[in-house]
């Protein structure tokens, strides 16, 4: 199983592969619960540095403030996780597998898929598309393959699909950043000095 970490001074996402089991959906939110914490952990390290450096320059105030900067950020960061590799919606009945790799869930499988996809449960409702982790667990009940199956295609199959599925995501990423950009850009130029311009321009017509 192949892991990418996310750092704490970037805060960026982190890709797991795993298995197309329940499983090894049980290993990604291993991973997203034991780096969560290692964020908040490095996190309240930092600010203990910050508040004994500024205790030790007289400005108890300021590190009063930075202590609830601090806590906000701490208490918003979650670990978003970009599920890779092996899943229900890559078609892989079409990966022309061997029947033998495909294989009925147990009650164990099922047992925990159910858990996953509760309601109650904030597993399913976070990582890059919410909807779309929802719709994996949830087409996860079909069946479950593990990683090693792709081996029948070329040993350097899966980190050759590992590679493309992270440049496609990188892809997306950067056109939606693209459009939000343009999005300020025209809001910048248009909507705002527009709006400016009915505000300012309708106190001047007041009579006093």
């Amino acid at each position: 199983m192949g892991t990418f970490y996310a750092t704490v001074t970037t805060n960026s996402s982190s890709r797991i592969v795993c298995d197309c089991n329940p499983y090894g959906v049980a290993v990604l939110h291993t991973y997203q619960l034991e780096h969560g914490t290692r964020i908040e952990r490095a996190k309240q390290q930092q600010h203990q540095q910050q508040q004994n450096t500024l205790a030790n320059e007289g400005m108890v105030g300021t590190a009063e403030d930075g202590h609830t900067i601090t806590t906000t950020t701490t208490s918003s960061s979650q670990l978003q996780i970009q599920w890779i590799g092996l899943r229900p919606s890559q078609e892989v009945q079409q990966l022309n597998l061997p029947k033998s790799t495909f294989q009925q869930l147990s009650r164990l499988d099922k047992k925990r898929l159910e858990y996953f996809l509760d309601s109650d449960h904030n597993f399913g409702r976070q990582g890059w598309d919410p909807q779309q982790r929802r719709l994996e667990l949830g087409a996860t009940k079909q069946f479950k393959v593990e990683l090693e199956a792709q081996h029948w295609l070329g040993m350097d199959y899966l980190s050759n699909v590992v590679v493309s599925m992270i440049q496609a995501q990188i892809k997306v990423q950067q056109q939606q950043q693209q459009q939000l950009l343009l999005f300020w850009e025209f809001w910048s130029w248009w909507i705002m000095p527009v709006n400016a311009a009915i505000i300012f321009g309708g106190r001047g017509s007041e009579v006093p």
